[in-house]
């Protein structure tokens, strides 16, 4: 196939609405090895190798696009105040996760929102942000972006009880210790609320359609349109590398076939496979390994199904589990399950849940005995098993 270039070693993403890439619609011809007319969306100046192994996204929203709004402070995913709200793949809920934690490099294809696009000065500030305001909800305000940002991933995906929203707090410190009204404040935009504040302008969340049906696009039926959108990937078999910076490799794995055919290239002395990356907020890694190999596209690290037993993927982030728990726990051979459910409700927050995979906290815990995994220990009252 002639082609006008061939794939970019860089990832792209959007924040805020702008898309952070150079893009180049290339209009395929090959009716011999493509059956049908495709744009190819190609990244051509996104993130790459001018970035190093240990630059966050809060790294490039505040030193990069001088997003300063996003704010530091732990770094160890449990203040809040680095907050923001994602898109991971089209159709998928939006959610909050902390900035801190994620290497920029994990972000291909995310939109990202910040608390700039939520509500500022020149075009107008977000019904929770002025709510917050004229209800004293805010002190030094250091903290504030960081529950906003919070609350407004919550109310873009339902709007929940003020039970709900009182559970929610683990996110976020305060500390001016300043709770009382911020909790007042946001209590507020609960379904149960006696005086409720209107939420009209909170934007639905947006889903990916496709032009030609104007449907959600399933980016896996394209042969029912004559035109589809689809990324790079689906037409190229290649694994993603860049050489960053620092001299490290990284990878972006597909399925685990590739996973193999970089260690088979690089080796296994200096390696680590990277998903939520929400460990080093407990244990600060200070220089990464050699290799470093995402796995957050790999779908069937992420599937769950039922034979006579449960059986989910390591990659499965501790929010799925929980919703798979939900979900299976109404059928009698898995009630049980709803103890677990309360239970991991209790663990981490809401962000850091958002993120952070089964199978990364039990790496933790084998590698550092002492940790105190609330998860390991979930999965060995039941009597779980691991298979590698």
């Amino acid at each position: 196939m002639n082609t006008m270039c061939s794939p970019a070693n860089t990832i792209s993403f959007t924040v805020n609405g702008e898309k952070y890439s150079g893009i180049i619609f290339l209009i395929v011809y090959v009716m011999k090895i493509i059956p049908k007319n495709y744009y190819i969306v190609m990244s051509l100046s996104a993130v790459g190798g001018e970035v190093s192994s240990c630059t966050t996204l809060l790294d490039y929203l505040r030193r990069h696009l001088e997003l300063r709004g996003t704010k530091y402070m732990c770094l160890e995913g449990g203040c809040g105040a680095c907050i923001v709200n994602v898109t991971k793949k089209p159709g998928e809920p939006s959610q909050s996760i902390n900035s801190c934690m994620v290497l920029i490099t994990s972000c291909a294809d995310w939109d990202i929102n910040t608390i700039e696009k939520v509500g500022n000065r020149k075009d107008g500030y977000h019904v929770l942000q002025k709510a917050l305001a004229e209800n004293n909800g805010t002190q030094c305000g250091y903290c504030s972006p960081g529950w906003i940002m919070a609350m407004y991933s919550i109310l873009k995906n339902r709007r929940p009880t003020m039970l709900q929203i009182e559970q929610s707090f683990g996110s976020n410190i305060c500390r001016c210790t300043g709770y009382r009204p911020i909790l007042e404040t946001f209590k507020r935009f609960s379904s149960d609320s006696e005086n409720p504040i209107n939420i009209l302008d909170i934007e639905d969340l947006k889903l990916e359609t496709c032009s030609k049906s104007g449907s959600i696009c399933s980016q896996h039926r394209c042969d029912e349109f004559e035109w589809c959108m689809v990324s790079k990937n689906h037409i190229y078999n290649e694994i993603l590398h860049i050489k960053l910076r620092d001299n490290r490799d990284w990878y972006n794995a597909g399925d685990t076939d590739d996973i193999f055919s970089i260690w088979n290239k690089k080796g296994t002395d200096s390696y680590m496979l990277i998903a939520g990356n929400t460990g080093k907020g407990v244990y600060p890694i200070i220089e990464y390994p050699k290799v470093l190999i995402n796995i957050n596209e790999i779908s069937e690290l992420r599937k769950y199904y039922l034979d006579q037993n449960l059986v989910i993927g390591s990659s499965t982030t501790l929010t799925e589990f929980m919703n798979i728990i939900e979900v299976e726990s109404s059928t009698d051979n898995f009630s049980y399950l709803k103890i677990l459910y309360d239970h991991l409700k209790l663990v981490a927050n809401i962000s850091i849940r958002n993120i952070a995979t089964i199978g990364g906290n039990l790496i933790l815990k084998n590698r550092h005995p002492e940790f105190q995994s609330d998860i390991y220990l979930l999965l060995e009252t039941v009597g779980a098993q691991i298979t590698i």
